[in-house]
């Protein structure tokens, strides 16, 4: 059904934003932190885990239960996935690490330019460990609904 696909998508997406809002209270739990920043961290791109992963993962796997894993509707939702998680490790990594460095330079000149905003893409563990908390997911979902 393809309502529990969107289910295990968001539930992917959903519970991987909630981990990285946990984990990053675990390691700034010392720090004098602001709700801004804390509820800022709920829709944050990069970190750990990866909810573009973990929601790509749940849904493609949900898939693969309920239409098979030699469907083509499988196989289109992990070309799918593999595009999303590509682009998550490369270059929206890339993208953000030159956002950091443009910034740098822009605050260390002097230059009269607002800094840019720097979107944040996910290393390699990050991406593994959102497939694999999205593959969890859509194995639930399906276990659960059917």
């Amino acid at each position: 059904m393809g309502i529990y696909v969107i289910l295990s998508f968001v539930l992917g997406f959903t519970l991987a934003q909630i981990l990285k809002l946990i984990i990053f209270l675990i390691f700034n739990r010392k720090k004098g932190l602001k709700a801004k920043e804390v509820l800022s961290w709920l829709v944050k791109s990069g970190g750990m885990p990866s909810g573009h992963s973990a929601s790509f993962g749940a849904a493609t796997t949900y898939i693969g239960f309920h239409e098979g894993f030699n469907s083509i509707i499988f196989a289109l939702a992990l070309c799918m996935m593999i595009v999303i998680v590509y682009d998550a490790v490369n270059v929206r990594y890339a993208t953000g690490e030159q956002g950091k460095k443009i910034n740098k330079i822009i605050e260390k000149q002097k230059i009269d330019e607002k800094s840019v905003k720097v979107i944040e893409g996910h290393t390699k563990i990050e991406v593994l460990v959102g497939i694999l908390l999205g593959i969890l997911i859509g194995v639930a979902v399906f276990g659960i609904l059917g």
